[in-house]
């Protein structure tokens, strides 16, 4: 009993020690990106810090058999929700790449605003162009730079929120990499079954209904009756229900990434597609076929097919990185979310 006690106590010491790990300022700066946001996180986040040291405390030196047992459960679950804060880190941060393309489009279509707006202005003073109309364009301006302001006050709570999550203070420093995409060819070196497999193996879910139904069918098995025959029958029940929402999950995550490496392969012809139209445009202003407003457009069609095709890229990464996650036990729902 002593012995338990002080194990503990020992216990207890460790948890406030490691939850003042990150309490000071760090001097250097973190860099993070999406091939270390997951570890970062794993290793950081001060509500996986406070799992972790349950999970210790539940499987410390000292527990009978029969406790490690009984822990066993609990341990795989509070193991799971540390997955599951780590997986969330890093769909944050594929989000805010996204965000950054939609300011990158914002910024585009203010551009264009203002070349529109100085030849309106012009065909407004020479009574080519209604006052209505005018307006209306000096609107569309006003509302896309609210949303731009809007769009980067969500940049900025996303960044706070990241220190958040891998435990860095107001005062440190962090830097986000730029997006570095995946190669779209890395989806067919995957085996369909042996993944399949794994998110079985891995899945809380079907490994807690198993082990309901496990007892149930011993408790059947020692003392046969009606209500442990019925308790029997729902666990059968449970287990095939949650075996099915893997295989769904799964199937719809499979599908998701074949999905998105084909809108990836499309988003590349458009970007080839409005770089060769820009190219013949340069020539034909050149050759005064066409307007500089024309041309202007051209190009924010090209640069537009760009960002679009960046945001095809995050998809996929997010895609592939959600397909990881659901192999390694987070669990996700159906429609993958």
């Amino acid at each position: 009993m002593k012995k338990r006690i002080t194990a503990l106590v020992l216990a207890v010491v460790l948890i406030i020690s490691m939850s003042c790990v990150g309490a000071f300022a760090k001097d250097d700066v973190t860099e993070v990106s999406i091939d270390n946001i997951y570890k970062l996180t794993y290793d950081n986040n001060p509500n996986i810090v406070v799992l972790s040291n349950n999970i210790f405390i539940l499987g410390m030196a000292g527990l009978t058999n029969a406790e490690l047992t009984a822990n066993a459960s609990t341990i795989t679950s509070l193991t799971v929700s540390k997955k599951q804060i780590a997986y969330g880190a890093q769909q944050l941060l594929l989000s805010y790449y996204k965000l950054l393309n939609t300011r990158d489009t914002l910024k585009i279509n203010l551009a264009y605003l203002d070349e529109s707006l100085n030849v309106s202005k012009v065909m407004y003073e020479m009574g080519m162009m209604t006052y209505i109309d005018y307006i209306a364009i000096l609107n569309s301006k006003t509302e896309l730079q609210s949303n731009l302001i809007t769009l980067e006050s969500n940049i900025s709570q996303i960044e706070t929120s990241l220190k958040t999550m891998i435990n860095l203070s107001s005062e440190d420093q962090m830097k986000i990499a730029e997006f570095k995409p995946l190669d779209a060819g890395v989806i067919d070196t995957l085996d369909r079954e042996a993944c399949y497999a794994q998110a079985v193996q891995n899945s809380y879910t079907l490994k807690s209904n198993f082990e309901t139904l496990f007892d149930a069918d011993m408790n059947y098995y020692v003392a046969e009756s009606d209500m442990t025959e019925k308790q029997r029958d729902n666990a059968v029940i449970s287990y095939r229900t949650a075996k099915t929402a893997v295989s769904n999950t799964f199937d719809n995550q499979w599908t998701d990434l074949a999905l998105k490496r084909d809108a990836l392969k499309i988003a590349q012809t458009k970007v080839e597609l409005a770089k060769t139209t820009y190219e013949l445009d340069q020539v034909r202003m050149e050759n005064g076929t066409i307007s500089k407003i024309d041309l202007v457009k051209s190009e924010n069609a090209y640069k537009t097919a760009q960002i679009d095709y960046n945001n095809a890229q995050i998809d996929f990464t997010t895609a592939y990185k959600k397909f990881e996650a659901l192999l390694a036990g987070v669990e996700l729902s159906s429609t993958g979310a």
